[in-house]
């Protein structure tokens, strides 16, 4: 395996550890939204848009808790 073998395999790691980060992150808004957090809120937050946090939204029923 040469160098770029080597490098390529660490990016996809890095690739898929960024994917699961970024469904947890994902799974914590569509939470937050559950428990009645604002989506200006989470804008202010994550620094993610307005659109982007309502097709997070979207991706799955919120989670609600205490319901």
């Amino acid at each position: 395996m040469d160098q770029v073998d080597k490098a390529l395999a660490e990016h996809r790691r890095a690739e898929q550890r960024l994917q699961a980060t970024r469904d947890t992150l994902h799974e914590a808004i569509r939470a937050a939204l559950g428990h009645g957090e604002k989506q200006v809120e989470l804008v202010r937050r994550t620094g993610y848009s307005r659109e982007y946090i309502r097709r997070i939204a979207r991706e799955m029923p919120l989670v609600k808790h205490g319901a």
